[in-house]
């Protein structure tokens, strides 16, 4: 007797598992490859966007108004005692903390036609940068700092005279102010991760001594670091979408030519699992391998067992729909021992099965809102005694009529001859009172409408809320609803005594 193998891997498994190890090979190196080629020329061609945009800042910015303003708050900064030196950080934090004294600047028309300018530019290209500013250098070539102009930011722009660090990187402009600023990047609790480019603004000819200051721009990084994203993203999912078709392809080849008369089998196999459980199956039988060998004898042996189990499954399934029958009767009979024979309303049973699902809940302290109200047929015994019990009967059901008109929302039980009980959830006393309004308006209706075709009844009615300091349980609400409703009898009869 040959071993049995206690595994095995199928082979189209094995030509799958090989065709996507070697395309997500393919995948993973052309993502590295392609991730830095995209991430370096989408730095490049930021760099270009912004150096292009602050040389067109350069050239749409008045040179005149951008001279004036910058003479006015180079005046106030250099009468004012207090002004930092440019490698004082923190001295450069203090001076930005109060700006109130370039209010003046503010106030200029100049200004303000050069805010409008840049807020234009920074608006147009909202979606590819963050800012668009002047600036221009302060201090001495030996102690020099940074000055903001005018800033065309949308939030948190800088105010005329804010100052900030000269870096290392910018110095060059100390000896050669054309250069302007070649795009860098910076990352600051104050402004955040940023690539900035500045291009020079002349007052005149194109020389170092009539550079008025620089145009700016700021472009975030996170921008940047979100196109790169998408690229990638983008390059990712052509690639996966590479992998899936060349898998694909490499698994029908191999199904079509190696495997597919042994997947015929076990798609066979597979749908006594997932189709038609409860009937005859044929696909054994109508399966056509035809490969003239073990793999044919294997087919004509599963069709001799589908046969075989065919029939045992005729015998199941008409033993299945027989206990179905079975099953159906008994829940019917069961639901019809809940109900009240005369009224069709919840009986007694039913009534004390919902009370334990209810005394439960308290028990388990989830203080249910709920509340009982008892509702009694008056003189039933008079109507019996003076008309037949039919039309007493008659009385009940059209007690009942107005009982599930009003509350047709809840479950309602007759528990006695002419008792009924609503167990109303979920809803307040003050709309209880609603109902109970409604209740005695509908028997009003209902005695109006069928005056001439059946007795006048009358109800009593009481109603008690369950309440979680005084009740330990649902008897507690109903004899308290019990107690509520036969005082309103008594009053009813009382009430009916007066009028006779």
């Amino acid at each position: 007797m040959a071993k049995q193998r206690k595994f095995r891997i199928p082979i189209m498994v094995k030509t799958a598992i090989l065709i996507v190890t070697f395309a997500f090979i393919i995948v993973f190196v052309s993502m590295g490859y392609f991730a830095t080629s995209i991430t370096a020329n989408n730095r490049r061609n930021y760099e270009t966007l912004a150096s292009s945009l602050a040389t067109t800042t350069a050239e749409v910015i008045d040179p005149v108004k951008f001279k004036n303003v910058r003479d006015q708050i180079c005046l106030i900064i250099d009468n004012s005692e207090d002004k930092p030196a440019g490698d004082d950080e923190e001295a450069i934090a203090k001076w930005n903390e109060d700006l109130s004294r370039f209010q003046p600047v503010l106030d200029s028309q100049d200004y303000k036609d050069l805010l409008e300018v840049l807020q234009n530019i920074t608006t147009a290209n909202e979606e590819k940068i963050d800012c668009a500013y002047l600036s221009f250098k302060g201090g001495t070539d030996q102690d020099p700092y940074f000055v903001y102009a005018a800033d065309g930011a949308s939030e948190d722009a800088c105010q005329p005279g804010c100052l900030d660090v000269l870096y290392d990187i910018n110095r060059g402009i100390l000896t050669d102010p054309s250069r302007g600023f070649p795009p860098y990047s910076t990352d600051t609790p104050e402004y955040g991760w940023l690539l900035t480019a500045g291009t020079a603004v002349y007052n005149g000819e194109r020389t170092n001594e009539n550079v008025v200051g620089y145009a700016m721009i700021d472009i975030s990084m996170n921008t940047v670091r979100a196109s790169q994203v998408s690229q990638i993203m983008t390059l990712f999912a052509w690639l996966m979408g590479s992998v899936v078709l060349i898998s694909v392809l490499g698994v029908v080849i191999i199904s079509f030519i190696l495997v597919k008369p042994i997947m015929k089998l076990k798609a066979a196999a597979n749908n006594y699992n997932t189709i038609h459980t409860n009937g005859e199956h044929n696909y054994f039988s109508n399966l056509k391998v035809r490969t003239y060998d073990e793999i044919t004898d294997l087919a004509e042996s599963m069709q001799q067992m589908e046969r075989d189990i065919n029939e045992h499954i005729s015998e199941l399934t008409e033993m299945n729909r027989a206990l179905e029958v079975s099953h159906k009767e008994t829940e019917e009979m069961s639901e019809l021992a809940k109900r009240d024979g005369l009224t069709g309303v919840h009986n007694k049973i039913s009534y004390d099965a919902d009370i334990e699902e209810l005394n439960a809940e308290i028990k388990a302290k989830k203080s249910p809102l709920f509340g009982i109200a008892m509702i009694d047929l008056n003189y039933l015994k008079t109507i019996n005694d003076t008309n037949g019990h039919k039309v007493g009967d008659d009385s009940l059901k059209k007690l009942v009529k107005a009982i599930c008109s009003t509350f047709h929302r809840y479950r309602v039980y007759r528990v006695g001859g002419d008792e009924f009980v609503v167990i109303i959830r979920n809803i307040k006393e003050d709309k209880v009172k609603v109902l109970i309004k409604q209740f005695y308006e509908k028997i009003d209706e209902l005695n109006q409408k069928e005056f001439l075709s059946s007795q006048e009844i009358s109800a009593a009615i009481g109603y008690a809320q369950f309440d979680e300091k005084h009740d330990q349980n649902v008897d507690d609400v109903y004899k308290r609803a019990d107690r509520t409703m036969y005082y309103n009898k008594f009053e009813m009869k009382k009430h009916d005594k007066k009028q006779d």
